[in-house]
């Protein structure tokens, strides 16, 4: 499951070659060029991969475990290797 409004973010994760690293809410918006929706902001439960959560989904397909914090409007992306 994908969404296209993410291919970009998508594009820019297949090229990452850290283990692990941040992107804070703002570099995320600007990667896929729109505003996350309020709930990414709001609620730690949109960064699981769930069937309604499709940006965890492609997140976590690529090969990434996320850790949110939601206090400093950030993800931590850890490669799953």
């Amino acid at each position: 499951m994908t969404n296209g409004k993410f291919n970009n973010l998508k594009d820019y994760l297949r090229r990452e070659t850290r283990t692990s690293l941040y992107l804070s809410f703002e570099e995320i918006e600007d990667i896929i060029g729109q505003p996350l929706c309020p709930s990414a902001h709001k609620y730690i439960q949109y960064w699981n991969p769930t069937k309604t959560h499709t940006l965890a989904v492609m997140i976590y397909d690529l090969g990434f475990k996320i850790d949110p914090d939601l206090f400093s409007k950030r993800i931590k992306l850890i490669k799953d290797i």
